[in-house]
């Protein structure tokens, strides 16, 4: 005895345009949720790059202040070439370390983070 009702199955052996636009719809989903985590995350790692930034140019300062006795003001593009230690910065962090001889304070952040500003001060 055989059944009347069609098989579920494609005689080609191929999908359905339903089961395509199913799987389709799925990934769009799981790609609409993924998405913003992965920038939100991208994001929290540049400032940890600016946060890097600040701590390595911070010990450049306290050892430069122990053998001369006063800190150095630069920024970004001129810390490197003041401060020997430092060793090339990021790109894309904005730093500025302003001295006053005895005390110095800086701030950092970068330019496709999340838009925190890191400070320090001496």
């Amino acid at each position: 005895m055989q059944s009347s009702a069609k098989p579920y199955y494609n005689a080609n052996g191929g999908f359905t345009i339903i089961e395509l636009l199913v799987v389709i719809a799925i990934i769009g989903v799981i790609a609409a949720i993924a998405f913003p985590a992965h920038l939100r995350y991208r994001a929290t790692a540049l400032d940890k790059q600016a946060q890097q930034a600040l701590r390595t140019v911070v010990i450049a300062e306290e050892a430069y202040f122990i053998e001369h006795s006063t800190y150095v003001s630069c920024d970004e593009t001129t810390c490197a070439a003041l401060l020997p230690s430092v060793g090339q910065i990021v790109p894309n962090v904005t730093l500025t370390f302003t001295s006053t001889g005895t005390a110095c304070s800086g701030i950092a952040s970068h330019r496709s983070g999340t838009g925190a500003i890191f400070e320090w001060s001496s």
